[in-house]
């Protein structure tokens, strides 16, 4: 993990956006956020679908900005991580979302990650690239509105 940390490049000063494109340049494929109402739904607070052409995270709107960051990077932890779901991908869990969502094709999915509890290793590395992540930054409100993109 240490090692994909260091391939990814960081922006100085952290900026979340910046750092998304980074990421974007890096894979050669878009990344899209979407806030949803997670909690409202009893759902995960984040969820990564990734598509043949482009990767989304839904991330919980209703929750703190450094909430969201940490959601976002966790997410992206899994995307860098190259991790993959140990299981069979279920899409009936997303149905109670889906008219919430108009733009997201379940169907068209190649798979997805959520951010629920954290009793896997590639759901403790996730959360852990996140957190190292935050931690070096030292970050602040600066470069954190994730409502300016």
């Amino acid at each position: 993990m240490l090692v994909a940390l260091k391939e990814v490049p960081i922006p100085d000063p952290w900026n979340l956006r910046d750092f998304i494109g980074g990421v974007e340049q890096q894979r050669g494929r878009p990344i899209r956020l979407e806030p949803y109402p997670a909690r409202a739904l009893h759902r995960p607070c984040g969820l990564w679908l990734q598509y043949d052409d482009v990767d989304v995270i839904l991330y919980d709107q209703f929750t703190s900005q450094y909430h969201c960051q940490q959601i976002i990077l966790h997410e992206i932890g899994h995307i860098v991580l190259e991790h993959r779901p140990e299981s069979v991908m279920d899409t009936t869990d997303f149905q109670p979302v889906s008219p919430l969502l108009p733009d997201i094709d379940v169907s068209a999915m190649t798979h997805f990650m959520a951010r629920t509890t954290f009793d896997d290793t590639q759901e403790r590395q996730a959360e852990l690239f996140a957190s190292l992540l935050l931690s070096q930054q030292g970050t602040t409100t600066r470069g954190f509105d994730l409502f300016q993109f």
